[in-house]
Formats: structure tokens, C-alpha cells, sequence
């Protein structure tokens, strides 16, 4: 199975794809996870939610968010 198939097959909500398949796509850091809650992605760290980003755009953080900065 191709990687553009595996990823219509996400897209559409079968999710039965291998993790291993995909194998351009990273994982996320250690200890972090990415969950669907209704239409809007839950990004959590050690099983506790963090921020999300809505169906509609909008991030919504637990804590300050920097605009400016460097790392």
C-alpha cells in the first residue's frame, strides 16, 4: 500500500493504517500524544492536555504563549 493511500485512509476515518507505514512522518517527542476531542486536536504531555488547536483555527493554550522569541 502506497503512503497516499495511507493517508486517504486516515483522512477518511478508517485509522487502520500501520504506524510504520507512514515512514516520512515523525513521532511526536517523548511524552507527548495527540488526541481528537470532537472535531478539535488535543496535543498532551504525560497524559495531561496541553493546548489544542480547534476545526476552526483557533489554539488555545493551559498557559502563556510566546509571539516573539528565540530557542
Amino acid at each position: 500500500m502506497s503512503n497516499a493511500r495511507n493517508l486517504a485512509d486516515i483522512i477518511s476515518g478508517n485509522f487502520d493504517v500501520p504506524a510504520n507505514s507512514l515512514g516520512n512522518v515523525e513521532a511526536l517527542p517523548s511524552g507527548w500524544t495527540a488526541t481528537l476531542s470532537g472535531t478539535d486536536m488535543v496535543f498532551n504531555y504525560s497524559g495531561t492536555a496541553k493546548f489544542k488547536v480547534a476545526s476552526d483555527g483557533s489554539v488555545t493554550a493551559v498557559d502563556d504563549v510566546t509571539a516573539f522569541g528565540s530557542v
